[in-house]
C-alpha cells in the first residue's frame, strides 16, 4: 500500500500524464473529483467579486447575479470537461486537436500566461490583505511564505491537490457559517440585510458578467480535472458541487457581508465583523487552494508547450517557474487593478471555451472515437477567438447599452463564428494527423 502511495505522488511530481491521456486505471472517485472542484473554486477572487456586487446592488439582486453568473460557469465547465474524461487530455492538448498541433503552441502560451496572470493577482490580494490585517507584518514575506506553500502542493501534480482540498473543504464550511453569524448579528439578522440599498450602481447583466468572468478561465480549464474522472456524471456533479456550492455561496456570502459592513474588500469586510482569525484562516485556505490548481493547469499548458518546441523542461519544473514569475507579478504590481484584468481574462477565455465546445459537440460527434488534427495551424478557430476577443471588449465598453453579459457574448461569438469558418475554410490534408480515444 505504502509503495502504491510513493508511486503516485512520484507519477504526480515526474509526469502526471502530462502530454498523454490519463488510463482507466489511474482515475479517480466521485468524492475525489467533488473535493479538487471545491478547492478549485472557492477563493478569494470570490470574496472580491461578491464584494463588488454587494457593493452596487442590493442583497436580492446580487445573489442573483451570482446564481446566474455560475449557472453558466457549470455548463461550460460541464461540456468542456466532459471532452476532459472521455479524451483523458489536458485542455493544453485538447487545444492540439482544434487549433493544430502548431497553433497549440500558441494557445497554451496564452493559457499559460492568462494562469500566471491569475496566481499574480491573488498573491497580490493575500500580501495586501496580510498587511492590513497585521498591521507591520511585510506583504513581500507574506506573498513568499505563500508561494512556498501552493508549490508544496501543485508540484504533486494532481495528487497534492486532493490532499490539501480534503483539509481546506471542512475547514472553509464552518468558517463560513461562522462569518453569517457574525453578519446577522452586526445587521440585526439576516434577513435585515436584504433591505439595504447600496452606495453605487450596478446592472444585472454586469454583474452576472463579472461572476462569470471571474472563474472563466478555471471553468475552460475544467479538463485538467475533469481528465481524472470515471464517469461523465462526475464531471457534471463535481462541477455543481464546485460552483453551487463553491463559488456561488461564498460568493453569496460575501455579497451578504459586503451589503451588511458597507465593505467591498475581505480586509474591509472581516475588520467591520470582528473576525480577524477566521479570516486569517479563510484567506489562507481560499486561496491556497484556487491559486494551485492555476499552477497545476498553467505547467500543463507550458509542459504541452515545451514538448512541441523540444524544451526538455518537466512538469515540476514549470510549477516552480510559474510560482516565481507569479511572484515577481505581484511584487512588482503588474496585478494590481483586478476589475480590469478580469475583463480582459473574461474576454480571453470565453470566445475559448466557445470554440472548444462547438468543436468537440458540433463540429464532431459527442461520442467520436477519433478526431483529425492539423500538423500546423487552424486558421478558422484563431480568427473566430480573435473576433470573439473583440465582440466581448466592444460589450464592455457599451455594457450599459447591452442587455447580455460581455462573457456570455464572448462565448456565443467564438462558438458561432467557428462553426462558420470551420465549414468555409477547412480542409483535410494529408499532412494532418488523428487522435484515437483509447476504447474502454
Amino acid at each position: 500500500m505504502e509503495k502504491n502511495k510513493s508511486s503516485q505522488v512520484s507519477q504526480g511530481l515526474v509526469s502526471d500524464y502530462t502530454t498523454s491521456a490519463v488510463p482507466e486505471k489511474a482515475k479517480k472517485s466521485f468524492v475525489n473529483n467533488a473535493a479538487v472542484w471545491f478547492g478549485f473554486t472557492v477563493s478569494i477572487s470570490a470574496f472580491l467579486t461578491g464584494g463588488t456586487l454587494g457593493g452596487g446592488m442590493a442583497a436580492g439582486k446580487g445573489i442573483a447575479a451570482v446564481l446566474i453568473g455560475n449557472g453558466v460557469l457549470i455548463l461550460i465547465a460541464s461540456l468542456l470537461g466532459i471532452i476532459g474524461q472521455r479524451t483523458g487530455l489536458t485542455t493544453a492538448s485538447l487545444g492540439r486537436i482544434v487549433f493544430g498541433k502548431k497553433g497549440s503552441i500558441i494557445s497554451s502560451f496564452v493559457l499559460g500566461v492568462l494562469g500566471m496572470c491569475l496566481i499574480g493577482v491573488l498573491m497580490n490580494s493575500f500580501g495586501s490583505s496580510i498587511a492590513a490585517l497585521l498591521p507591520g507584518f511585510p506583504a513581500i514575506v507574506a506573498i513568499l511564505l505563500f508561494a512556498v506553500c501552493i508549490t508544496s502542493s501543485s508540484i504533486f501534480g494532481y495528487k497534492g491537490l486532493t490532499i490539501i482540498s480534503y483539509i481546506a473543504v471542512p475547514s472553509l464550511l464552518v468558517l463560513l457559517v461562522i462569518g453569517l453569524a457574525a453578519t446577522g448579528k452586526l445587521a440585526g439578522g439576516l434577513g435585515q440585510v436584504f433591505d439595504i440599498v447600496p452606495a453605487g450602481e450596478m446592472t444585472l447583466a454586469a454583474g452576472i458578467s463579472s461572476v462569470i468572468a471571474t472563474w472563466a478561465n478555471g471553468a475552460c480549464l475544467s479538463a485538467d480535472i475533469s481528465r481524472y474522472s470515471r464517469k461523465p456524471s462526475h464531471v457534471i456533479g463535481g462541477s455543481i458541487f464546485g460552483f453551487l456550492v463553491g463559488t456561488s455561496v461564498f460568493e453569496g456570502c460575501a455579497v451578504l457581508m459586503s451589503v451588511a459592513t458597507g465593505g467591498t474588500d475581505f480586509t474591509s469586510i472581516f475588520k467591520a465583523l470582528g473576525l480577524l482569525v477566521p479570516g486569517l484562516i479563510i484567506l489562507l485556505l481560499a486561496l491556497w487552494t484556487t491559486t494551485d490548481n492555476n499552477v497545476y493547469s498553467s505547467s500543463l499548458a507550458f509542459t504541452n508547450l515545451s514538448d512541441l518546441v523540444g524544451i526538455k523542461i518537466p512538469k515540476w519544473g514549470w510549477t516552480i517557474i510559474c510560482v516565481a514569475i507569479a511572484v515577481l507579478a505581484s511584487t512588482f504590481g503588474f496585478a494590481k487593478n483586478f476589475g480590469t484584468w478580469l475583463g480582459y481574462l473574461g474576454a480571453f477565455t470565453t470566445p475559448f471555451a466557445g470554440i472548444l465546445i462547438a468543436h468537440f459537440w458540433v463540429m464532431n460527434s459527442p461520442k467520436a472515437n477519433s478526431y483529425r488534427m492539423p500538423a500546423g495551424f487552424r486558421l478558422s478557430a484563431f480568427i473566430a477567438w480573435v473576433c470573439g476577443f473583440i465582440i466581448c471588449r466592444i460589450v464592455v465598453a457599451n455594457q450599459a447599452a447591452v442587455p447580455l453579459p460581455s462573457s456570455v457574448c464572448g462565448m456565443i461569438a467564438g462558438f458561432v463564428l467557428y462553426i462558420v469558418l470551420s465549414k468555409l475554410m477547412d480542409k483535410e490534408k494529408d499532412s494532418d494527423e488523428v487522435f484515437a480515444i483509447e476504447q474502454k
